[in-house]
Formats: structure tokens, sequence, C-alpha cells
């Protein structure tokens, strides 16, 4: 088993590459084999979850993933479907001939700014918060800023992107915000073991949807809890 530290990098490769990660592929990574890079596993498994057009890195890309990175590096290559037997110069033999032609890091790359970060997370929020929105158990979800108004101890279902998670004392806090508001979340094993245990798999940037029962101002206890990636 991998350590945590190492899959949570991971993780949040995958997340702020736009995708979300399926249990399998999450599971496929902690138990990706010491020698490999777990790291370059996510960034191969990626590449393969977009070329397949998917929302989510899959078990079979993280499998795809490892089984390229667990052959041994080949020198030289043949171009066999000819049936001629070129051999082709390595890499390293090669000269590199190579000529700018234009830099685009002025069009396309971030300033660094606050509003670049704001637009940013708008946008990803948006995506993701659509993607959550086709589940069924989803699709009824409401603001924060709505749920914030909602009377206390009603139930509301709400979604957010997570900013934040701690455990202490059994419990799972959760901040998540959108747009507009945020607010925190509780999970305790007394008012759902499921939920809770879900908890504690959640990333940061992932956008969720909770069923809650208003307590406080700003504190929802949680029953249950959706998101693309945790069944």
């Amino acid at each position: 088993m991998r350590a945590p530290d190492e899959v949570r990098e991971a993780v949040l490769y995958v997340i702020r590459a736009g995708l979300q990660v399926h249990p399998g592929a999450l599971r496929a990574l902690e138990e990706a084999p010491e020698a490999l890079d777990v790291l370059e596993i996510a960034r191969k498994a990626v590449e393969r979850a977009k070329m397949s057009e998917e929302a989510f890195v899959q078990r079979e890309h993280v499998e795809e993933a490892i089984k390229e990175l667990s052959r041994p590096g080949e020198e030289r290559t043949e171009l066999e479907a000819w049936g001629k037997g070129i051999e082709l110069a390595s890499a390293r033999e090669a000269e590199a001939d190579v000529e700018v032609l234009m830099d685009p890091t002025v069009e396309v790359g971030s300033s660094g700014k606050l509003d670049d970060f704001i637009e940013y997370f708008r946008d990803r929020f948006k995506r993701l918060s659509a993607l959550m929105r086709r589940r069924m158990d989803a699709r009824d979800a409401t603001s924060i800023s709505r749920a914030l108004r909602a009377a206390h101890g009603s139930e509301v279902k709400l979604i957010g992107m997570v900013r934040e998670r701690r455990e202490r004392e059994g419990k799972v806090i959760i901040v998540i915000e959108d747009e507009e508001a945020e607010a925190t979340l509780l999970f305790t094993p007394r008012v759902s073991a499921s939920a809770y245990e879900a908890a504690r798999r959640v990333m940061p940037d992932q956008v969720i949807c909770v069923r809650a029962v208003k307590t406080t101002r700003d504190i929802f206890l949680v029953q249950d809890l959706a998101s693309p990636d945790i069944r």
C-alpha cells in the first residue's frame, strides 16, 4: 500500500487537471508498485482519460499507465510494419533541431493576480457542479446562500466545492463554498456511518452534494453525501 501523502498528491493532480477519480482508480493508485512514481502514474492516467474524452480517471486508465511505466526502456526500436527492419536512432543519439516560432505564454498564461484565481475557481466550480447535477440525487440541490437562509432544523440539499477538511474527536468537518457563500458541514458516524466514511476520502477542490439538517447559522449536520467519484 502506497503512502497516503503520495496518493493524495496524485489525486490532487487529477482534480486540478479538471477530472474526477473513480473509486477503482483510487484503489489502483494505492496498490501501485513501490518502484513506480504515483504522480507519474496519475499523469499518464489523465492523458488516457482525456484521450477517451471521459470526465473520470477510471481504474483501467491507471492500470494501463502502470503497465506502460513498468516496461523496460528501449534504446532503439525497429520499424517492422513494412518488413524492412529499418533501425531508428534513439532520442539520445539524435541532435535536437528546434525553432521557437511563437511564445504563447503571454496569451494563455496566468498573471497570478487575485482575479485570475477567482476566475479559475468560478470556471472549475461551474464545470464540476454541472457534472454533479447530472446525478438524480443532486438535481434538486440549492445554493449555499439559500441553504443558509433555511429555518433552523430544516433539511436542505446543497452543492459546494471543498475548501478545507479536517478530522477530530471522531468527526469530520468540511468547509464548502460556491460563488456566493460558504458553509461548514459536520459528519459523524452516529448520524450516518456511510456519509462519515465517504467524507474521510474527500479531497480539496472536489465538488460535493450533501443532504443535511441546518443546526446553527452556518453549520449543517450531514445525513448523506454524494460526489462524482464517491459511490
